[in-house]
Order: C-alpha cells, then structure tokens, then sequence
C-alpha cells in the first residue's frame, strides 16, 4: 500500500435489488473493508459461481461451482447485502427525469464532506 495514493474521502455506494452475483460481491467487500456507506434496497441474493456445460446438440446449461462467502463465513448466496441507509427506488420520479436514490446520495456525500470540513475547522464547501 502507497499512503500517498490512498483515497480517504467519503464514497457511497449505491446498490438495489437488480445487483446479483458481482454487483452484490462488491458491495460486501465494500463494507467488510469499510470503505464508505452502502445505500439503496437490498440486493437480490444471487451470488453463485457457474460454469458451462456443453451439450451434444450445441445448447449449454450451467451448474453451481463455487460459494461466495462474507468475512465472517455467511454464504451471500440468499443472503443479500443490506444497505446502511435504505432508499427505495420510486418509477414514477425516474420517469420524471428524478433519480431519487442518486439524490440522496449526493445529499449523504455532501454531509460527510461538510462534517468533515467542520472537523478540521474549515469553512464548509459553498460548491
């Protein structure tokens, strides 16, 4: 590890109920490195390893290989990663133009930033 390359600034990241496999891999290394705050909707608990099988007549089906495990041994297969602060997804703002779950984000990242700022006595972040 380089200290001089380390990010140390506030980061969220934003997950729901269409993150599976990788995208719900992510966010549970995310929180058992503690590297900022999860928000959105639970993620959809599909975390299994596949591999392809051909067949004879040029169709492929796959089969569960390998297990993806949290830190402390909990299978995240089923087990979905739940976010820190809980914002739903409304479609009839994202059909607006409204991204609510990206808002509140933005919101989240200013106020760590600007606690921040107030920790070290600085004047806060005017954007």
């Amino acid at each position: 590890y380089n200290p001089y390359v380390r990010y140390e600034k506030p980061i969220v990241c934003l997950i729901n109920e269409r993150s599976y496999s990788d995208g719900e891999i992510f966010p549970a290394a995310f929180r058992a490195r503690e590297l900022g705050t999860l928000m959105g909707v639970p993620t959809y608990g599909a975390v299994i390893g596949t591999s392809n099988v051909p067949l004879i007549d040029g169709t492929v089906f796959r089969i569960p290989g390998t297990g993806w495990y949290r830190m402390n041994g909990e299978n995240l297969e089923n087990n979905g990663v739940v976010p820190d602060i809980y914002v739903p997804s409304i479609p009839e703002e994202f059909s607006r133009g409204r991204d609510n779950q990206l808002e509140r984000a933005i919101e989240e990242l200013l106020n760590q930033v600007g606690a921040e700022t107030a920790k070290r006595g600085e004047a806060p972040y005017s954007g």
